[in-house]
Order: C-alpha cells, then sequence, then structure tokens
C-alpha cells in the first residue's frame, strides 16, 4: 500500500521501518521522465519529482491478519515521531 511521507525524510522513516522489522519498498526512486530511454527530452515535472523523493509503499497482500496490520501502524507511527 502506497504512501505519501510529508514532514519527514522517507529514506529516515524507511529506515525505522526496517529497525521494527517492517520491510517496505520504493518502486519508483525515479519519475518515468528521468529514465535514461528519456534522458535528454528536457522535460521538467516538478511535482512528480517531489512525489518520487516521498512515496513509500507498506507491507500488502490479500488476507493481511491484522495483528500485522497493527504491527505495521504501529511502526509507522514511531517513525513520524
Amino acid at each position: 500500500y502506497t504512501i505519501k511521507i510529508t514532514g519527514k525524510n522517507r529514506d529516515d522513516v524507511q529506515a525505522a521501518l526496517a529497525r521494527s522489522g517492517v520491510s517496505t519498498m520504493v518502486y519508483y526512486e525515479k519519475p518515468l521522465h528521468k529514465l535514461p530511454v528519456y534522458a535528454g527530452m528536457g522535460v521538467t515535472v516538478p511535482a512528480s519529482e517531489a512525489v518520487a523523493e516521498q512515496v513509500l509503499s507498506l507491507p500488502i497482500w490479500p488476507k493481511i491478519d491484522r495483528e500485522t496490520q497493527e504491527r505495521v501502524v504501529e511502526a509507522l507511527t514511531e517513525a513520524m515521531k
């Protein structure tokens, strides 16, 4: 489940979650227009560039149990302090 981290550094939050045993992913570290295939096009998309530094995907899967959900929420709450 992808969330947007505001008010904190996304990478710091990700590291804190990892220390708490919660695995996360950053699926798009670069916005599409920054990928090598588009190099040289001279495109700037400030909103995409900003969001690429803020989004973080939390664990989610079919039938995730309530205990795991609560553990993720607690770890995220701590990481955001």
